[in-house]
């Protein structure tokens, strides 16, 4: 077993790739230096398994390596769980060596942060080296295929800082009074999930879009005719989609949310939040090919589960199965960020 630190890790791992004909990585967050994915270039084998958040992971360098024959690049199954492993597997012609600590394959991880490591062989330690293998190999079967589109527009999409947009948002409506909302992402017909389509076009939606065209301008009292006529639904699901549309507005905070029951024990998943923008009002996307109903906002990615008792108790939501919730006002808001800040270790504000 060797220690593996700053001085001597981007070297070290250098050295194994150079040596190894095969490498197995399982990384939170991958966007290494471009010598690096030359090296991994030249393996005969690599399976390259990273976390679902598209802001750090560099999905133009991903795409370049799956192209290669033979490479597997996949992400983790966020449904699941986060992954948050750092760890690599070499595979020399003469033995195997595991690398395993706290640095991820970026250049803060390899060059300049006080990362801690670990190297160990399988001639000393070949049980523990079988035992990560097969962790390794269970956590590739739980993967999920990449869309590279719309992984890199989540990528050039997070370039902008959420604190300072909304900043930005909030200084041009300055007597507008921001209200709080509860949006869900999931298909209630199919169990769709939308929460990439809306990292990808930097939008928040809601579902029960009509087949047909629709002007983005009609009114509030015909569209709820259209979705009633059209989807065959009750009237309390279209006036959801005129909230959406009359009372949101630029400004308002929105915390996406998978929906909950009112038997749920178990905790809930925060996909983000979102705060409206004014670049554009409601609108109908009718090229779109997921839902239509759409406003312009800047997302704050979360994907972290948390007590279904902060839901219950801070927004008296005892279940949420419809699409949207609320207005809540502002002193719920900031009752909220309390609590997933200190759960969390995260650090978002208003």
């Amino acid at each position: 077993m060797e220690f593996v630190s700053k001085s001597n890790l981007k070297s070290k791992f250098e050295d194994l790739l150079d040596n190894s004909n095969s490498l197995d990585i399982a990384m939170a967050y991958f966007n290494p230096e471009s010598e690096i994915i030359e090296g991994m270039k030249k393996l005969d084998n690599l399976n390259l398994l990273v976390g679902d958040d598209f802001r750090i992971n560099n999905p133009n360098k991903l795409e370049k390596l799956n192209t290669v024959s033979n490479f597997r690049i996949r992400k983790y199954n966020p449904k699941i769980s986060k992954l948050h492993s750092k760890v690599c597997i070499f595979n020399t012609p003469n033995e195997k060596f595991c690398l395993l600590g706290s640095a991820n394959l970026t250049n803060k991880g390899l060059n300049k942060n006080e990362e801690a490591n670990v190297l160990i062989n399988s001639s000393t330690s070949p049980n523990f080296i079988e035992e990560v293998q097969d962790w390794f190999d269970t956590k590739m079967d739980e993967s999920l295929a990449i869309n590279f589109e719309t992984a890199k527009r989540i990528h050039q999409n997070s370039k902008t800082s959420f604190s300072r947009v909304s900043a930005e948002i909030k200084e041009k409506n300055p007597s507008k009074d921001n209200n709080v909302w509860i949006l869900k992402t999931r298909s209630g017909r199919n169990g769709e999930d939308q929460w990439n389509n809306f990292l990808a076009e930097s939008v928040i939606s809601i579902g029960w879009s009509v087949s047909k065209n629709l002007n983005s301008n009609i009114s509030g009292e015909k569209l709820k005719r259209e979705i009633i006529r059209d989807r065959g639904t009750t009237k309390r699901n279209a006036e959801k989609v005129i909230k959406f549309k009359e009372e949101m507005g630029p400004g308002d905070y929105v915390v996406i949310i998978q929906g909950y029951p009112p038997t749920q024990k178990e905790d809930v998943y925060i996909y983000g939040i979102a705060i409206v923008d004014n670049d554009r009002k409601f609108y109908i996307d009718n090229d779109s090919d997921w839902w239509k109903h759409k406003r312009d906002a800047k997302l704050e990615i979360i994907q972290e589960e948390i007590p279904i008792d902060i839901m219950k108790e801070v927004f008296d939501l005892n279940s949420c199965l419809e699409a949207l919730h609320g207005p809540f006002d502002l002193e719920t808001y900031e009752k909220f960020l309390e609590e997933i800040n200190e759960i969390l270790d995260v650090n978002i504000d208003l």
